[in-house]
């Protein structure tokens, strides 16, 4: 009888949620300057009213979160205590292609919120030094931080198959995506010309970078199926 009575009272108690979790369905994440501006544009497009780089109810695309750290030490726009996500996806774009963006923006005269970003990278990369030159940086940036989302994720997904895999990502975050609004957003949205006469190559990074990490970041840009042989341009 008592066990019956103690059975009855579990069943009258309220369920107890942890006030410190906050649930979303998916999160895109991956290194910036990968396209996430350009999914984000997509999902918004379609109706999802989804967070940039911020907190959204169904659902995040954000680059700070493809590590797990104190947001709100950075003042990112993120709730306070353990994020959850049902799905998380791992962005992931052409090497070289990021590796130049973040440079750019990184010398840009207008680079007062990079002057944060990079803080909260470093913070969260021990393998980066701020005394680090900026390329062999943002070098370091591209192949730790996708390693941080490839470890969190449930699917890889280079932003260059993004319009061929559209069916696999809608299944994913469990919302069809349709083909032409995602074909009447440009792939550009977040393209900015940073005037510099400096460009990073392949044959750069192998002559600036350790011996032992050049042939990691070359091992993982061939395993996302990215070349690492700079175009001969004639």
């Amino acid at each position: 009888m008592r066990r019956f009575f103690f059975l009855f009272l579990c069943l009258l108690s309220p369920i107890i949620v942890d006030a410190n979790v906050s649930k979303a369905p998916f999160l895109v994440t991956g290194c910036a300057r990968s396209g996430t501006t350009y999914v984000t544009a997509v999902l918004r497009r379609s109706g999802l009213k989804i967070g940039h780089e911020e907190w959204g109810p169904q659902g995040c695309v954000a680059w700070q979160l493809a590590a797990d750290a104190n947001y709100t030490l950075f003042n990112w726009n993120f709730p306070k205590g353990k994020l959850d996500f049902d799905v998380v996806i791992h962005l992931v774009r052409d090497p070289i292609k990021v590796i130049n963006s973040m440079y750019g923006r990184t010398v840009s005269p207008n680079n007062l919120s990079w002057e944060h970003a990079w803080r909260y990278i470093v913070n969260c990369c021990p393998e980066i030094s701020r005394n680090d030159p900026v390329p062999v940086k943002c070098a370091k940036y591209w192949y730790y931080w996708n390693l941080k989302a490839e470890r969190k994720s449930v699917m890889t997904l280079r932003i260059e198959d993004f319009h061929e895999r559209l069916d696999e990502f809608s299944h994913m975050i469990g919302f069809q995506i349709d083909p032409n609004i995602a074909n009447k957003v440009p792939q550009d949205i977040n393209h900015h010309a940073f005037p510099n006469d400096f460009r990073v190559t392949w044959a750069y990074l192998e002559k600036n970078l350790e011996p032992s990490f050049f042939r990691k970041l070359q091992e993982l840009a061939v395993a996302y199926g990215y070349p690492i042989e700079d175009k001969v341009v004639y």
